[in-house]
């Protein structure tokens, strides 16, 4: 944790530039798309030192403790908690508005189709070199950026998404957008950002 801190501190630091870029009247997507290169870049950061750190774990436990591990899926993501935060009861959204979104996120879903079945693969197989006892540090890092770059990939998609469907907003609209009500059971610590950035994925999924 003392070592992940300047990280996570230039990670929040990012995620509030990030959100100012959003609620610009005239969103700039290359530097969206740049703020979000950054993000991905320090979350990268974050998870090979994760990955670095759950080795040494794994050098501490006995054998027996070992393979309890590999029966969990400690390897794998936390969920992503898509919940709806009623968003298109909180901006008003006219049938016309949501015919126009779902059109987009179905579009982007179709785009990204092949991406996101890459990244589940490598996530995958990510989980397998994990809880493989002969797999050494540098193939996990390895395996840890390739996550890394599809998963930018599919960030960017999802910026552009976001950047079209916020055309369809009214300026009172956008407006309300940082206004939107917190995630229920949210960490007190950087929660209206994150909740913000949950919230823009919500026509995501």
């Amino acid at each position: 944790m003392k070592d992940i801190k300047p990280i996570k501190d230039k990670l929040f630091s990012k995620r509030g530039d990030l959100k100012l870029l959003w609620l610009k009247t005239n969103p700039d997507q290359n530097k969206i798309l740049a703020t979000q290169k950054e993000i991905r870049v320090l979350k990268g950061q974050i998870q090979d030192r994760a990955t670095k750190y759950r080795l040494s774990v794994l050098k501490v436990l006995t054998p027996e403790q070992q393979d309890k591990i590999r029966t969990h899926r400690w390897g794998s993501r936390f969920g992503a908690g898509h919940e709806k935060y009623g968003f298109a009861k909180h901006l008003n959204l006219s049938n016309d508005q949501l015919a126009k979104m779902k059109e987009l996120r179905t579009g982007y879903h179709e785009e990204t189709k092949v991406l996101r079945q890459d990244l589940a693969m490598k996530r995958l197989e990510m989980r397998k070199l994990f809880t493989d006892p002969k797999t050494d540090e540098a193939t996990l890092l390895v395996k840890q950026k390739e996550l890394s770059t599809l998963s930018q990939q599919l960030r960017d998609k999802k910026a552009q998404m976001k950047i079209e469907w916020r055309k369809i907003l009214t300026p009172e609209q956008i407006a309300k957008l940082d206004r939107m009500p917190h995630r229920p059971g949210a960490m007190d610590r950087g929660r209206g950002m994150k909740d913000y950035h949950r919230q823009h994925q919500n026509f995501d999924s």
